[in-house]
């Protein structure tokens, strides 16, 4: 008889499948809702070697604080769309000077009833871009990752890059040719 396994219910926009010590403190505080807009921009830049990726560690929102998490932003009215955003949050935040073609979608994440919704990019960095510093109060830096990331977490990252940089990775490796619709329950 075949075994029907339930898609993973995925509770909130931070934290993907499955249990997470940081989830209650973080909901119990109410402060995933007050923070998130509605449009935004996330992107997640490789060294060539895929052994490194630009991160940022986040002050705003107060959820974030401390943590991890790829350089991104609100999409604003300026931006024609959601890859106009990245690619002006990318340069706005460390520097970088990317053009279209250099990032690929990778998915679009969508909150309940779409109250937010994240597009995210992915690209491979080329010294033509410039030398990434950091811009803004939060800090950017290029973060080691392990071919077995998913099993050597970094504790502080946010918790859905346990996923999404494995993602990002896959297809820019071209072992993956895909975009997701991820949806939030």
């Amino acid at each position: 008889m075949k075994k029907v396994i339930p898609s993973p219910v995925i509770p909130s926009p931070i934290f993907g499948p499955g249990p997470n010590p940081l989830r209650k403190k973080y909901e119990s505080q109410d402060l995933i809702k007050k923070d998130l807009k509605k449009d935004y921009s996330l992107v997640f830049l490789f060294k060539k070697e895929m052994d490194q990726v630009l991160l940022i560690r986040k002050i705003k929102p107060e959820w974030q604080n401390g943590l991890f998490n790829g350089v991104g932003g609100l999409k604003e009215l300026s931006d024609k769309n959601f890859l106009s955003c990245a690619i002006r949050e990318m340069h706005e935040e460390t520097g970088l000077v990317l053009k279209d073609d250099q990032l690929k979608e990778i998915c679009s994440m969508h909150g309940k009833d779409n109250v937010w919704n994240v597009n995210v990019f992915a690209g491979i960095y080329d010294s033509k871009m410039g030398e990434a510093k950091t811009l803004t109060a939060e800090d950017v830096e290029w973060v080691l990752i392990t071919p077995h990331f998913h099993e050597h977490f970094h504790p502080q990252m946010l918790p859905n890059l346990l996923w999404l940089i494995p993602m990002c990775v896959s297809v820019l490796t071209g072992k993956d040719d895909i975009t997701a619709e991820i949806k939030y329950k």
